[in-house]
């Protein structure tokens, strides 16, 4: 018999005032100085809300809600002038779920979302706006795979490649390129200077196109200490990994068990009223031990 599985929130949106949604987290002008703060704003300004905010009713007023998710975009709509919202309920009153669950994109799936975004019909003017960057850095993104094989994107997609290490591997031929692409992920390293070793120890037959200008300064002599080099570097990565295994286990074990406890309702009110600089560092802790976790996987 399938497992029921209990939702975090109500599945329908409501609209509710700005003025009914109490948040107990300040917004300082340093945080809307912030990057993430900018681009959040520029999208609200472009697309409106994407993402409903998360609220609980609060016990002891009636009609009113405290904010479990959305800080930046409630304080976004406010200085904006708004004076409602759509939000979900939450059925629990923390929120350590919706902080908790955040996945960053790597630049390949920045390149898949503005080609989705494209095909709706926006213009490159258009995603610039709601992103606050360049429309340069747009047109650059939207053709970050050009001549990349589709076998190598399949393996690449959920790996954080960086912009220059992909420009440096569409330079191989397909064949070449998912050799590549291979070795990268099994040594966890996506760099333009892993890729660049890589490209300058790639045979003429298995370019794309001539070996670039400043590739004819890597003489046979640089090649084979790079061979080397990246053969001490998988010996060394693999003694690593051997070392971490038992410490990765224990790691998994606590941040698990400490999961948990968050997610208990007593223990989550408990700590808030309490302990709320404790509460505020453990969860920061687990999202640095998930994100660490994730970028090690290969």
């Amino acid at each position: 018999m399938a497992k029921k599985i209990n939702l975090g929130f109500d599945l329908q949106e409501i609209i509710l005032p700005l003025e009914h949604i109490l948040s107990e987290k300040p917004i300082t002008d340093t945080i809307r100085q912030s990057v993430k703060y900018q681009q959040i704003a520029a999208s609200i300004k472009c697309v409106g809300i994407i993402e409903p905010l998360v609220v609980f009713p609060m016990a002891d007023q009636e009609g009113y809600f405290r904010l479990l998710s959305g800080h930046l975009r409630l304080d976004i709509l406010r200085s904006r002038g708004a004076t409602e919202t759509a939000c979900l309920i939450s059925t629990d009153d923390e929120g350590f779920t919706y902080n908790h669950k955040t996945n960053r994109l790597s630049p390949i799936q920045e390149h898949f979302m503005i080609l989705k975004a494209v095909k709706k019909g926006l213009t490159d003017e258009e995603i610039a706006a709601a992103l606050n960057v360049n429309v340069v850095q747009i047109a650059s993104r939207r053709n970050l795979l050009s001549g990349i094989c589709d076998d190598a994107v399949a393996r690449m997609k959920d790996y954080p490649f960086s912009k220059l290490a992909i420009r440096a591997i569409s330079k191989m031929h397909p064949a070449r390129q998912i050799v590549v692409v291979n070795q990268m992920i099994a040594m966890s390293s996506f760099t333009e200077k892993f890729a660049l070793q890589m490209l300058a120890t790639t045979p003429e037959n298995l370019l794309a196109h001539k070996k670039p200008k400043y590739m004819e300064l890597f003489n046979a002599n640089a090649i084979a200490q790079m061979d080397t080099e990246l053969a001490q570097s998988r010996a060394q990565q693999e003694d690593i990994r051997e070392q971490l295994g038992a410490v990765n286990v224990q790691l998994t074990r606590l941040s698990t068990y400490c999961e948990k406890l968050l997610r208990n309702k007593l223990v989550s009110q408990y700590l808030k009223k309490n302990h709320p600089q404790e509460l505020d560092d453990m969860m920061q802790l687990l999202e640095m031990y998930r994100t660490a976790k994730q970028s090690l996987v290969a």
